[in-house]
């Protein structure tokens, strides 16, 4: 990520209100409000975010998100020949994953350059630039990357050069973090129904509720750190437990058959977990700690829910 520079991934998830509001631009009377999130992977938190109706269009939100020198991973719900042409256009960089039936000419091969160990756990592996068939879309030049991983087949469309094929592959596994943090706003921080009822109000609630994360993660991290356990701010395995720990799948279809991966993305998974996500269980025995004064023995019980 450090190489890469500033990187998010986008998205767009509905919040159902409790009743029914007639929506400011529109004057259309909606029953949900889509959240519109940008979400950094460089520091794994939300950055901003943008509200509409449940009907607005996903890529006009995300336009007026585009800033230079950024990297965008998003997913084949705003694929679009036009908008990866926006994104270069403003000197921004995209990964998208395209839809399987699109239908491109070959400019020129790629070099293929993947880890020995993903080489038997991926097929069909392919990494090109092309341009549409579409004579509208001709003057358009993008790089391809396909791979198939088990039964399900992923096209990449990018205007990153300088990243092998198995970079650009992972940076799209990467995004898969904005759903996770979807999913802890809606159902971790019980986020999920919307009771104000003007747009206004609905907005501060989103500004809270992403405050309220950020607060929980800072403090975790507090918590932590008094107890000599911070970030690692290398790929350096600080905590030594991945190695001894990581199981691989018993699927031979999933890449994590492998103990190589497997290892990897435990790596990945511990410092995840233990820094930057927030469960059940630690808000639990935060909330049941709050009327306490705040002591060593309060941070060894919140640490031990870290993971």
């Amino acid at each position: 990520m450090s190489f890469i520079g500033p990187t998010y991934a986008v998205d767009g998830s509905l919040f159902p209100l409790i009743q029914s509001i007639q929506w400011p631009k529109t004057r259309d009377i909606v029953k949900n409000v889509k959240l519109h999130l940008k979400f950094s992977l460089t520091s794994a938190i939300a950055v901003d975010f943008v509200l509409s109706d449940e009907h607005a269009s996903e890529r006009a939100a995300f336009r007026t998100m585009i800033q230079p020198d950024q990297t965008y991973v998003l997913d084949r719900g705003y694929m679009e020949y036009q908008l990866v042409q926006d994104v270069d256009d403003r000197a921004a960089k995209v990964v998208v994953r395209a839809y399987n039936n699109i239908e491109v000419e070959t400019v020129e091969e790629l070099a293929i350059i993947l880890p020995d160990a993903v080489k038997s756990q991926w097929s069909q592996v392919r990494d090109r630039i092309v341009r549409p068939k579409d004579p509208a879309y001709a003057h358009i030049r993008f790089r391809l990357v396909e791979c198939t991983v088990g039964s399900t087949t992923y096209r990449l469309i990018t205007n990153l050069y300088q990243l092998t094929t198995f970079q650009i592959i992972l940076l799209y596994a990467y995004r898969w973090q904005i759903e996770l943090i979807f999913r802890y706003l809606k159902h971790t921080m019980h986020g999920v129904h919307l009771i104000t009822r003007h747009p206004t109000g609905i907005q501060n609630f989103f500004y809270a509720l992403l405050l309220t994360a950020l607060l929980h993660l800072r403090f975790k991290q507090r918590c932590l750190g008094e107890e000599g356990d911070n970030p690692p701010d290398s790929w350096s395995n600080e905590h030594g437990s991945s190695e001894q720990t990581s199981q691989t799948s018993d699927d031979v279809r999933r890449p994590t058959s492998h103990l190589a991966i497997a290892r990897f993305f435990a790596r990945l998974n511990d410092a995840l977990t233990r820094f930057w996500k927030i469960s059940k269980h630690w808000l639990h025995t935060l909330a049941d700690n709050l009327s306490r004064p705040f002591t060593a023995d309060v941070v060894r019980l919140l640490n031990k829910y870290a993971v």
